[in-house]
């Protein structure tokens, strides 16, 4: 495959399979030249990705649960792709979503739910901590953990995405669905199964109590679901140093990111 595929030359005609790898000059962030461009002109590497690409380098990890939502003790883990849905072309960082969610989880449980503003639901949630305690440290080795750099006020490592932010930059409603790989061990023997299931978004729903959700449809439930509710899919979302991920992507021999077709 040609280098210049990272020039997002992505059309029908092209004899490939729809990959692009990042070649080292990709490393020089924020900008490379391109032939699409006129002459002295630069736009960033990852025009056109956003939004619309995926990692495909293995980034992180989670161990499955079973269909109790119980971690298995099988063993069995699960690796993560991520989607690019926007870059901070100043800082060098970018902003990404799991391809899939990592477990079934309650939002909050019913006692911790703030009876009023001054609290955020998210600042005391049961979600929060499980994101940026247990997954953290079970998802990233240290390496990984050396690119995730903390960016909401609350200084998370790991989040979710709030409901505005899931139709500014994750726009396309094909590719929402909230994919869940887990285990049947129920008969002795290690099955990997996938479901479809709602996933949480860090806003209100319009009932008290209630979170919204993306449904399996790619469709965003403004009515939510119950915070209480452990059957809703964790889908993560974090910043990362972009140049440094892009070189540990290469160092690995790794393919970068395909293009998710509409």
């Amino acid at each position: 495959m040609s280098e210049d595929y990272y020039r997002f030359k992505t059309n029908s005609s092209l004899d490939d399979d729809g990959f692009m790898t990042i070649p080292e000059a990709a490393t020089s962030l924020p900008f490379i030249e391109s032939a699409d461009c006129g002459e002295n002109e630069e736009i960033p590497w990852y025009w056109g990705m956003l939004g619309s690409y995926i990692l495909t380098f293995e980034f992180g990890k989670y161990k499955m649960e079973n269909f109790q939502g119980n971690t298995s003790g099988v063993g069995v883990w699960d690796y993560l792709n991520w989607y690019i849905l926007e870059v901070d072309e100043e800082k060098g960082q970018a902003l990404l979503l799991a391809d899939k969610c990592v477990a079934k989880k309650c939002f909050c449980r019913d006692d911790d739910i703030p009876r009023d503003d001054v609290v955020s639901v998210w600042e005391k949630s049961e979600l929060r901590d499980f994101l940026n305690n247990k997954f953290y440290e079970d998802a990233f080795n240290e390496d990984e953990k050396g690119f995730i750099v903390p960016r909401n006020k609350y200084e998370d490592k790991v989040f979710i995405l709030n409901e505005e932010c899931v139709r500014e930059k994750f726009r396309y409603e094909n590719i929402r669905d909230g994919e869940i790989h887990y285990i049947d061990d129920s008969t002795g023997e290690t099955k990997v199964l996938h479901d479809l299931i709602d996933w949480w978004v860090e806003t209100k729903g319009s009932e008290y109590g209630h979170m919204c959700v993306v449904a399996p449809n790619g469709h965003i439930d403004t009515c939510g679901r119950e915070m209480s509710s452990d059957i809703v899919g964790v889908r993560p979302a974090i910043w990362v140093n972009l140049r440094k991920l892009v070189e540990y992507g290469c160092k690995k021999g790794a393919v970068f990111a395909k293009l998710i077709e509409d």
